[in-house]
């Protein structure tokens, strides 16, 4: 069951996974400001580089929570 949600992850186009994490980051900063979002679209910039640098698909879940955290 997580070897199928790590592929799954894996499989996340990194190009959509950096127009989220703007979206987010240019919504906070226009809108919101709430830092809540830029958090997040930070985070999800993280990841989105550990996609493109295809790391094996269980490294990429676990670091999930790390990025969110680390951001």
């Amino acid at each position: 069951m997580v070897e199928q949600v790590a592929e799954f992850i894996a499989n996340f186009n990194p190009w959509w996974m950096v127009a989220i994490a703007i979206a987010l980051i240019l919504l906070d900063w226009a809108l919101l400001q709430t830092q809540a979002f830029m958090t997040l679209g930070l985070g999800t910039l993280i990841l989105a580089i550990i996609n493109a640098l295809d790391f094996s698909p269980m490294v990429q879940l676990w670091s999930y929570p790390i990025a969110i955290f680390a951001s």
